[in-house]
């Protein structure tokens, strides 16, 4: 059984990413575990850490009412997902989270973005970006807006480097939402050619056994806009980008790659470790 957690802070932009999440785990056969995590201080003086526990036990008391009714609404309009609820107490959403994942076997976070400048934009400098960095799992991040369904095609972002590893994540992905793949590589020097997209597409097609793949070479002097342009112009039900060892955002943002808002809110935006 595959296990989705989606935070929720009851927002908006909260409830995007838990109807993403449903819309997903309906795909995928998947139970689906809803958190809230009420934000925890310690204090050094009694009276105050007295008068603090009280103050928390309201809320978690709150919390649970509201989960619990998320989770009935779910139940009755999707009588096959199995829904979980939990609320938990810490003071880093990216540490409690992490917790959580080991203790219950969470295979992958969805989770929402806020604001209308981007997804980069809406993630950094929020819990999603400490999330995404520290992350054992793969994390979806949802922004505001997106329903699923619309476009079922995965983009998977490369620089032809080491694809097997990273196919063999996303391949399986695309067979279960009956997805399509597309490989896209956007080249600043313009020096790849049609026959090394029909080359590539030929090879990993039968490698894995994969029905509907597309290879796109473009060229761009840009990475960033050429990403944004053909992402924003095919709207993907999912973007998927690797991690490396140095980093995510140090490899996005990085001396070839501009602080720029990349990606427009319509993009998912699925962060994996490579």
């Amino acid at each position: 059984m595959i296990n989705l957690v989606i935070p929720t802070d009851f927002s908006p932009a909260a409830r995007t990413a838990l109807n993403y999440g449903v819309a997903l785990a309906s795909r995928l056969d998947a139970s689906i575990h809803i958190i809230h995590m009420i934000h925890v201080e310690s204090f050094t003086h009694a009276a105050a850490q007295v008068h603090m526990n009280m103050i928390l036990e309201k809320m978690a008391e709150n919390a649970q009412r509201d989960l619990k009714a998320l989770a009935d609404e779910l139940k009755k309009s999707h009588k096959d997902i199995k829904v979980k609820t939990a609320c938990l107490q810490g003071e880093f959403l990216s540490a409690t989270i992490g917790s959580y994942v080991k203790e219950n076997g969470i295979d992958l976070i969805v989770m929402g973005t806020r604001g209308a400048s981007g997804i980069i934009g809406n993630i950094l400098g929020s819990n999603a970006a400490d999330v995404i960095a520290k992350s054992s799992v793969p994390v979806l991040a949802v922004p505001p807006g997106t329903t699923y369904g619309k476009h079922p095609r995965i983009i998977l972002t490369t620089d032809l480097n080491n694809l097997e590893p990273k196919l063999r994540i996303i391949a399986p992905l695309a067979a279960v939402l009956g997805s399509g793949i597309t490989m896209l590589h956007i080249s600043p020097d313009g020096t790849h050619t049609e026959k090394e997209e029909k080359d590539i597409k030929a090879r990993y097609s039968s490698e894995f056994n994969i029905k509907d793949l597309e290879v796109k070479i473009i060229q761009n002097s840009s990475i960033e806009e050429g990403i944004l342009d053909y992402a924003l112009k095919h709207q993907p039900c999912i973007l998927a980008m690797f991690t490396h060892k140095s980093g995510f955002f140090d490899k996005l943002f990085g001396k070839s790659i501009t602080r720029k808002v990349v990606f427009h809110t319509e993009v998912p935006l699925m962060a994996l470790k490579h």
